[in-house]
């Protein structure tokens, strides 16, 4: 019966280490994760940065055109300088995040050891 308690409470010992191990492995592996997160969550803004200027640019241009008179009368212009604005509004919504649900992504930089990542 010793004999019995005894292996009993090795194998508990080593499944709690085996646990333990476990846990450490993950809290690593959430800590690398993220880590690359937080880097490529960066290189977006970096990268979203760099194109507003240019849609500004396009939409400050297309609407100048649509006050020059010489296209007053030209419905096919204001159509497409109209479809252009829509489209240009829509990239700088997405590159300002509000329509991908900007901010930092769920986890980045919150991450504790015994919490789980919303990734």
């Amino acid at each position: 019966m010793l004999l019995a308690q005894s292996h009993f409470l090795a194998l508990t010992h080593q499944q709690e280490q085996n646990r333990r191990q476990l846990a450490e492995s993950l809290h690593k592996l959430g800590q690398r994760l993220s880590s690359s997160l937080a880097q490529h969550f960066g290189q977006l803004q970096v990268s979203a940065h760099e194109l507003r200027t240019p849609l500004t640019i396009i939409k400050g241009f297309t609407q100048v055109l649509r006050t020059n008179p010489s296209l007053a009368e030209d419905g096919d212009a204001h159509e497409m300088m109209a479809g252009s604005l829509s489209r240009v509004g829509r990239l700088h919504e997405v590159v300002t995040g509000r329509q991908a649900g900007g901010g930092q992504p769920p986890g980045v930089g919150h991450h504790r050891r015994g919490q789980h990542l919303a990734v």
